[in-house]
Order: structure tokens, then sequence, then C-alpha cells
């Protein structure tokens, strides 16, 4: 895991993450917002690649 989603993990604690929104989605956040107990997450990304990825993800909000 990134120095950096280590240090978000450790700043949110063991506080519930409820909805999430990942604003750059890329490989490496989408392996690891699929790791976490979230109830679901908005991925933003101009890659199709990344999209088509993430639309399979059963926690992904689609609107």
């Amino acid at each position: 895991m990134s120095p950096s989603f280590q240090m978000i993990e450790t700043l949110h604690a063991d506080r519930p993450w409820g909805s999430f929104l990942d604003a750059g989605t890329g490989r490496r956040s989408l392996t690891w917002v699929s790791g976490l107990d979230i109830e679901c997450w908005t991925a933003v990304t101009d890659s199709r690649v990344t999209g088509i990825s993430v639309k399979s993800s059963s926690k992904a909000c689609w609107k």
C-alpha cells in the first residue's frame, strides 16, 4: 500500500467510511478503495479502461 493511502487510513482511524469520493481514480486507488469497508464509492476518472474496471465493482454507486 502506498504511503498516501496508509496516511489516509491512519487519519481516518476507526470511524466508518460511509460513502467515498475517489477523484482521480487509477489502478492503485481502485485496488485500495475496493478493500475498504464502505457503503459505496463514487469514482472519477478520465481513463476508459479504469472506468470499465470500476463499473464491475459491486461497491460503485451509479448515477
